[in-house]
């Protein structure tokens, strides 16, 4: 039987800055000034999560665009060569 990936329905905001492509300074910041950026789950003081709908509806409405998913993302082709010391 074949293996279905379903993507994770909650994010927290490493996940969501791969999802849009943003870095998570400038998400932390869009959250602190845009009312409309959708609200997280708190768990806990320490855990916050996202729901992968509400992100990307916010995002498609700010941009026009639908965010890439995760799995769709390219890897880099190349990979860093170890620093000689």
């Amino acid at each position: 039987m074949d293996e279905v990936k379903v993507p994770p329905a909650l994010v927290d905001v490493d996940q969501m800055a791969k999802i849009i492509g943003m870095s998570k300074s400038s998400i932390r910041s869009i959250m602190r000034t845009d009312d409309k950026f959708p609200k997280p789950i708190v768990f806990s003081p320490r855990i916050r999560r996202w729901k992968v709908s509400e992100i990307e509806k916010w995002y498609s409405k700010m941009t026009g665009e639908k965010p890439l998913e995760i799995e769709e993302k390219k890897k880099r082709k190349y990979t860093r060569k170890p620093k000689v010391t």
